[in-house]
């Protein structure tokens, strides 16, 4: 499955209602998930939302929270990398309130999808957790 790197977590919150979510990373295909494309294979991220509390764990706020957006991958030999892809959704600060009193810890896991093919997904790669003050 693709390799996903450098990817980060940015949150942006205004009028303590709404909150931006941006996640960006680095996806590296390999020959032969490049070449999967000429088979009809359409490549793409699945990004949840998660709520995160260190020891105490982990909690799913937010499923595919963001757009199915396919990978411009291209058929080829070699490797291929992709940077900076970019994706953004907008939640209410309320729907990201994950503890009862406190900041909220919030991390995102990718999971990068080969449309196509039957359902099988890479293990997530996790963002780090940024914390919404309150």
């Amino acid at each position: 499955m693709p390799t996903v790197t450098n990817q980060n977590l940015t949150l942006t919150t205004e009028n303590n209602s709404e909150t931006k979510l941006t996640v960006t990373f680095d996806v590296e295909f390999n020959e032969v998930e490049r070449n999967l494309v000429t088979l009809g294979v359409d490549w793409h991220p699945h990004i949840d939302i998660i709520g995160y509390d260190g020891p105490s764990g982990e909690t799913e706020l937010f499923r595919d929270a963001f757009p199915h957006t396919r990978l411009p991958v291209t058929a080829g030999s070699g490797s291929q990398t992709l940077r900076n892809k970019s994706y953004e959704t907008t939640k209410s600060r309320s729907q990201l309130q994950e503890d009862t009193s406190g900041d909220d810890e919030i991390k995102c896991y990718i999971r990068m999808h080969a449309g196509g093919l039957p359902e099988v997904y890479a293990e997530p790669v996790a963002t780090t957790d940024r914390t919404l003050a309150g």
